[in-house]
């Protein structure tokens, strides 16, 4: 039991497992665990592979979701705290959410509230398959509360992410016989010339993140790659894959292929919820990309997200829980 559990105690429990992405077992199955002794009606694993689970708990039919990662990015850093602040790995980047939730639902649990549940996810830093094993798991998805540091100012639209990944085939030959052979390095730098022409939304960011190519000084390259990576805007209906399709046509050595994707979203504040105030738009992106509704929600400022220093203030956590505790009123029962 977490009876009179604080947010603060169980953040630093939460941090002081190591969860690096894909090595989330020791940390899903500490919150499995303990959400089991909670008056949830169900707790459920959705199975990822081996490395770690997505965790479902439900109490009655759940009309609103609070949502988290458990995953962090590398290096593990222990906790360590001070007056006012927690540091440590996935102090804001999510941990924090996720204990707040815990808290705010044994909260509401106690009170006697129903139809709400709880999500916590894995993978979120690498693959996103933990989302996405979600989805296909749970078809109908109610709105969600996605916690991610945001200064507990609501997110209701974010950018979406999408790569491509362009590829050129020439043909092999020795450098003293270049003649007989196809330089696919060249003809990468000539396709990546007429891309740059592509006029991209103005809100929309575009950046070269990779290149390759090249085997040896002493041959000439068969092979060459680079991989293109947006940042598109929710108001950005352009379909890039078309457009890099259509260029390339007049290169008939390279092709494109997509990469990850991951959708915009522009979403809106349920009536229920507005006194959480505006909702802000921002330029990274989140699991909110897969789901059907909802908004972002959390301790923490992303500016302190996988830094030496990420850090969280102790007063954000306590409104975090009177907040999530203050959304599950308002929309479940």
């Amino acid at each position: 039991m977490i009876s009179q559990q604080n947010s603060h105690e169980l953040l630093i429990k939460l941090i002081d497992i190591p969860s690096i992405s894909s090595d989330e077992n020791a940390v899903c199955t500490f919150v499995f665990d303990l959400l089991k002794t909670m008056s949830f009606d169900t707790v459920q694993r959705i199975p990822v592979d081996e490395h770690g689970f997505n965790i479902f708990a439900t109490k009655g039919v759940p009309k609103v979701l609070l949502q988290a990662h458990l995953d962090v990015v590398p290096p593990h850093i222990p906790s360590r705290v001070d007056e006012t602040k927690i540091y440590g790995r996935g102090s804001c980047d999510t941990k924090a959410s996720a204990a707040c939730m815990i808290v705010a639902a044994q909260q509401a649990l106690a009170d006697g509230l129903t139809n709400f549940g709880v999500v916590f996810t894995v993978r979120e830093e690498t693959s996103m398959v933990g989302i996405k094993k979600l989805v296909s798991a749970l078809p109908q998805i109610p709105f969600t509360i996605v916690g991610e540091p945001s200064k507990l100012q609501p997110v209701t639209s974010h950018f979406g992410m999408l790569t491509l990944n362009l590829e050129t085939k020439g043909k092999a030959a020795h450098t003293s016989q270049a003649g007989e052979g196809v330089n696919a390095i060249d003809a990468l730098i000539k396709a990546a010339a007429d891309l740059q022409k592509i006029t991209i939304h103005p809100d929309s960011m575009l950046s070269v993140v990779k290149i390759e190519g090249g085997v040896a000084s002493n041959i000439v390259p068969p092979l060459a790659k680079a991989r293109y990576s947006f940042r598109i805007s929710p108001d950005d209906k352009n379909d890039y894959l078309e457009m890099f399709t259509k260029v390339l046509k007049n290169h008939p050595l390279a092709t494109v292929t997509k990469g990850f994707e991951a959708g915009a979203v522009k979403s809106k504040l349920p009536s229920e919820l507005s006194f959480l105030g505006k909702g802000q738009t921002v330029k990274y992106f989140t699991e909110l990309s897969f789901l059907q509704s909802g908004v972002i929600l959390g301790p923490g400022d992303i500016i302190h997200a996988h830094t030496d220093i990420e850090q969280v203030q102790k007063k954000e956590l306590d409104e975090a829980v009177l907040l999530y505790g203050k959304i599950l009123v308002a929309m479940a029962n």
